[in-house]
């Protein structure tokens, strides 16, 4: 009997040894198809012009990001701005349709929002996720749309799950779902990604569709990236002015 246990603890080991080989070959493929660890590493600034539809109309939009976890978006409609940025410590808005002109702090519950659905990680969510309390858990094969994909979960510190769907060929991202609280319920919701090109040696999607699974939703499209452009840390910052009293 003893034999036996034993037999089975060694299979359990091999089998989990196994799995976790095969998560890191996974994600190295991911990295490597990306332009390389060294080249996503050296990201430091990034800026991504683009457009959305909403409604019948095209939406300009703007994404700022620089390291180490600064994040600026503006998007324009009517003629009118909304800010959304975080610099490190502070989540502050400019919202003209909610009558908001002058940048201000976010309330807590929106600034947790955005932070929550923002994602941070200038390079990939992959890189350094030990270091950055991420686990990632390999949960099989399974197909998108046609395509042979590995399904990778990744859990941040605060609990929030993603389902990353990983071309099984080149590693890339295809889709990501999560799971968000909408007026009571809980829904599933996905970004899809696709159109990859080069920029700078890394590969970029240049077309992404944000909304609940199985729905349309939004279309986002790409039409320039910088990397590494010049960006003061002020372009992030609260001014001054606007600062919470300690």
């Amino acid at each position: 009997m003893k034999r036996w246990l034993t037999l089975g603890v060694v299979l359990l080991l091999g089998a989990s040894m196994s799995s976790a080989a095969t998560l890191k070959e996974i994600i190295a493929k991911n990295l490597e198809t990306r332009g390389g660890e060294a080249k996503l590493r050296a990201i430091q600034t990034l800026k991504i012009t683009g457009k959305s539809s909403m409604g019948g109309m095209e939406v300009p939009m703007v994404m700022y990001q620089k390291r180490p976890n600064m994040i600026r978006m503006e998007i324009t409609i009517q003629k009118q701005t909304i800010v959304q940025a975080y610099d490190g410590k502070t989540a502050w808005w400019i919202m003209p349709f909610m009558n908001i002109f002058e940048p201000q702090p976010m309330p807590e519950k929106e600034a947790k929002n955005f932070l929550d659905n923002s994602d941070l990680d200038i390079d990939s969510p992959f890189i350094d996720y030990e270091k950055k309390n991420y686990k990632l858990e390999l949960l099989g094969e399974d197909e998108y749309e046609g395509t042979p994909v590995y399904k990778v979960k990744l859990t941040r510190p605060n609990g929030r799950e993603f389902i990353y769907y990983l071309d099984k060929e080149t590693g890339i991202e295809l889709r990501v779902t999560t799971e968000q609280v909408q007026k009571g319920q809980t829904i599933t919701v996905q970004t899809v990604f696709g159109d990859y090109k080069e920029v700078d040696g890394i590969l970029f999607p240049f077309s992404l569709q944000f909304g609940a699974s199985g729905q349309s939703g939004i279309q986002f499209t790409v039409t320039e990236i910088q990397v590494n452009p010049k960006l003061e840390d002020s372009l992030f910052k609260l001014p001054a002015k606007a600062q919470p009293k300690p």
